[in-house]
């Protein structure tokens, strides 16, 4: 299941670049975060000016994953675009394997949460 998942999802490594949906702003706010931590500053307390004519948006957003990105790429000196569409290419490519634990975990039996997962792409 999760290897035909990967394999219909390869393109999205392909594109060079963002889609034109929420995956821009986080980016930015991935580069915002690793700029922060580069010059010392406070890496959830900033000035995001793409949001609505400028916002502190880390203030009010889940910010884990944007810091994880971000450190990975201060670290690794990964390039922090690619590090962002893997990590969204492996996530979207464990989907499944999250509904089956979900459904299992919500005490489902395993034949059914098999099928969701299967239903879940």
């Amino acid at each position: 299941m999760i290897v035909l998942q990967a394999a219909a999802l390869f393109h999205e490594l392909a594109i060079s670049r963002h889609d034109l949906n929420d995956n821009v702003f986080h980016a930015a706010l991935i580069d915002a975060c690793a700029e922060q931590l580069r010059s010392g500053g406070n890496p959830i307390d900033f000035w995001a000016p793409e949001w609505s004519l400028g916002y502190p948006v880390m203030r009010t957003y889940q910010p884990a994953a944007h810091l994880l990105v971000a450190g990975l790429h201060l670290v690794g000196g990964v390039d922090p675009e690619a590090l962002f569409s893997w990590i969204r290419y492996l996530l979207l490519c464990l989907w499944p394997l999250t509904v089956f634990s979900s459904a299992r975990w919500m005490g489902f039996s395993p034949w059914v949460a098999l099928v969701a997962a299967a239903l879940a792409p």
